[in-house]
Parts: C-alpha cells; structure tokens; sequence
C-alpha cells in the first residue's frame, strides 16, 4: 500500500534554501522521533498490564503520531542532528537546500540539497544536477542513508531509487551518530566525478537510437527472471510502453540514446513494479 508522500519545495533565494533549521520548520519536520515503553494486557500483572521487553514504540512528539515499533536496540536518529552535515556546505555557498519531505507521517523523512556549480544541461529541455540526499526511517524499514545523487526526488518512487544508490548506509544502533560524520569524506569523492557524468550524458545525446533499434535491445537483453533457475528468460513485458517513453518522458530526446537512457530510467522507477 503506498503511503501519503508530502514534499515542500524551496525557492534559491528564502530562508530555508540556505538553513537547514528553516527548511525542517518549512516542512513540518521541527519535531522529534521518541521512544516509548510497550504494554500487553496481562491479567496477572500489576493494574493488569505488563511491559513488552523487546520492544519500543516510536512516536512523534508533536501530534504523539505513531511512526513504527522497533527493537529495544534501535537509536532514533532526530531530523535536527541528521542533517546538520549539510549546514558547513550552506554556509560555504556549496549548496542550498531544494525540498525536504517525508513519508506516511514521518515514517521515512528526507532533505535534498543542489550543490552549486554542479550542474550541466544535457539538452535544452532537460538539466541534470548534483545533490545531496539524507534519508531516514523512524519505523525501522531502511538505515540511515547520504550521499551524492543524481535523482530528483518527486514522489515516493523516486526517494526509494535515491535512497538505493547512496554511497553511505547505517543502521540505528549506538555507533550510528559517529558513522554520519565519517561519510563526509565521501562526499568530496563523488563531487569531482560530476564533470565525467555530464560528458557521457551530452555523448549519449549525439547518438542516434532509431525505435527498431530500441526494441531489439529491449527484447534482447532486458529480461525478467534472468539468470533463475532452469535458465529461463521470459522476455520483458512492456516494450511498447519504453518506446512511448523514449518520446515522451521527462527530458526525452526522441531518436537518441539519450531518449532510451530517459524512457529506462522512467520506467524503472515508475512503472515497473515493486519487485528489483
């Protein structure tokens, strides 16, 4: 069942582009994850409850909302702290702050900030930029996650592809506060490999992809269940809607690779399905 997606967007030039304090209270985000014992009915226990030792409830501690149930072992990570490593990149004029959103209620929470020099035009009506993401889940599906993407983050489909491919990963346990400030150095690394991304992008631009061409690479190396047992390939459903895609996407360039490249990245996070 997909849960409620909430997004709040920043101008370049406001208050929360360029604070991360402004842009949680922007968002709704200014509260805080808490834990909170766990009681059965039990009727030979005192006033006839007794507490649940593996497990903590979480909750909001604005409305008390409900986020999850976790092990006893789970460290809430809180917005305030979490996205305090991109404060020093604001405060140099590296980046600003586009969106910050969440998730059912708060369940998974996210920011997103645009490094600045960081971006390059693939074509007139499609811009690719550099940012970097944080991600969080206070119910305890996903670890705490950072890094640098290239995916803008719309919808709920499109925080889970971003959240993927981060470089940087923890899970919610004690060290997990010293793990963040180690993924710093990371980031550095894959800013400089920015330039190297826009070359190959513009390259796929010059070169041509006829829609025969298109589908007889679909049909013959994009398979569902490859490599399963038995050694069966059944052929990938939804080739005439990839060909539609590559005319029609976001950003599409119809007649080029980039077009396939745009029509398979559509695809994959909208329309393909749940399963990897």
């Amino acid at each position: 069942m997909t849960q409620l997606f909430s997004k709040t967007t920043f101008a370049p030039d406001s208050d929360a582009a360029l604070s991360v304090e402004a842009a949680l209270a922007q968002a709704g985000l200014s509260w805080t994850a808490e834990r909170h014992p766990l009681y059965t009915e039990d009727p030979d226990a005192l006033g006839g409850v007794a507490p649940v030792e593996t497990h903590v409830a979480i909750r909001r501690s604005d409305d008390r909302r409900l986020l999850g149930v976790v092990g006893t072992d789970y460290t809430p990570v809180q917005q305030a702290e979490a996205f305090a490593w991109v404060q020093p990149l604001l405060d140099a004029g590296e980046a600003r702050v586009i969106s910050a959103g969440h998730v059912g209620g708060g369940k998974r929470v996210f920011v997103q900030a645009e490094l600045t020099n960081a971006s390059f035009d693939v074509s007139p009506t499609h811009r690719v930029f550099r940012s970097v993401v944080f991600s969080n889940a206070h119910e305890g599906s996903a670890s705490v996650g950072a890094g640098y993407t290239s995916v803008c983050i719309i919808c709920q489909n499109t925080l889970s592809a971003a959240a993927k491919s981060l470089a940087f990963k923890a899970r919610h346990t004690s060290g997990v506060h010293a793990a963040l400030e180690a993924a710093r150095v990371e980031f550095h690394v894959q800013r400089a490999a920015l330039a190297d991304q826009g070359a190959l992008f513009r390259h796929l631009l010059t070169k041509k992809l006829s829609d025969r061409n298109l589908v007889n690479y679909l049909r013959e190396v994009l398979h569902e269940g490859a490599g399963s047992a038995g050694g069966e390939n059944i052929p990938v459903r939804g080739v005439p809607e990839l060909v539609r895609l590559a005319h029609e996407a976001p950003g599409a360039a119809p007649g080029t690779l980039w077009g396939g490249f745009a029509a398979l990245t559509n695809w994959a996070s909208h329309s393909r399905g749940r399963t990897e």
